[in-house]
């Protein structure tokens, strides 16, 4: 009977282990993601707070340096999905992301991939968009 105990808890934890993680569950409405930049000299936060998960993420962000800018970041579902351009140049006010572009967050194949898949992937980050201030 232990052995039988022991084979069934080996087979719940392995399935557990292999479980999509669901970004709901994870993050909600009002969830802050506060990461701490360092650019050169400059010491930074960049704040994100989530505003909506469905039909697609949309996030209010805001960075604690001397620009102290802020805007708001809306995704396509899609983009969730599938999404394998990363959008980086922050610049105030609201930015509206096409079907393959994403910010701070993964997509759900680009997170397969890493986890599942071959653990790697190809991520193109801010194409279509003109450097600024020398920045990024």
């Amino acid at each position: 009977m232990k052995k039988i105990s022991i084979l069934f808890s080996v087979l719940g934890l392995s399935v557990f282990s292999f479980a999509q993680v669901n970004l709901q569950t994870v993050i909600k409405p009002g969830t802050k993601l506060m990461y701490a930049v360092e650019a050169g000299a400059q010491k930074y936060d960049f704040i994100v707070t989530v505003k909506t998960l469905v039909p697609a993420l949309i996030f209010d962000w805001e960075m604690t340096n001397d620009n102290k800018s802020s805007g708001t970041i809306t995704h396509t579902a899609a983009a969730m999905i599938t999404g394998n351009t990363m959008y980086n140049f922050f610049s105030p006010g609201t930015k509206m992301l096409d079907d393959n572009t994403l910010s701070v967050l993964l997509s759900k194949n680009t997170f397969t991939g890493l986890t599942k898949g071959t653990k790697n992937v190809m991520l193109k980050m801010n194409t279509n968009e003109a450097q600024k201030n020398g920045c990024c």
